[in-house]
């Protein structure tokens, strides 16, 4: 499993005040061949990580996809830059070696972290 640029502890991130959600997004790339695989795999994996202090909910999201490879988002949702710090600190160099340990470089991750900047609500209610 090809890693992509790590997401390290307060790297690549503007400054956010304690307290701000974080979200969180791991895009996978998948080679057909094992896609099945993966996504047999997958849902334990998102509760393991889900299972870590401050991560509040998941969200696997399909991703256009060409003719050799599925593309799959999973968005998480942190209480706050902390959580985020302290899973890179600790328990996410495990999770990503089980990945790569079962798919090698037939499955590669980018990752990304989002903080709100504005948010806007529909007046058109539901």
């Amino acid at each position: 499993m090809h890693v992509g640029h790590p997401v390290r502890p307060r790297e690549r991130r503007r400054r956010v005040s304690a307290g701000t959600a974080v979200e969180y997004e791991v895009e996978l790339t998948v080679d057909r061949s094992v896609a099945d695989a993966v996504a047999a795999w997958l849902p334990a994996h998102i509760e393991q990580v889900l299972s870590c202090d401050g991560f509040l909910s998941a969200e696997w999201r399909d991703v256009d996809a060409g003719a050799d490879a599925v593309r799959w988002c999973i968005r998480y949702s942190l209480r706050d830059c902390a959580v985020l710090d302290a899973y890179l600190a600790g328990p996410a160099a495990a999770l990503r070696a089980d990945g790569l340990a079962r798919f090698g470089d037939r499955m590669s991750a980018a990752r990304r972290v989002s903080t709100p900047r504005r948010t806007w609500r529909s007046q058109l209610g539901d």
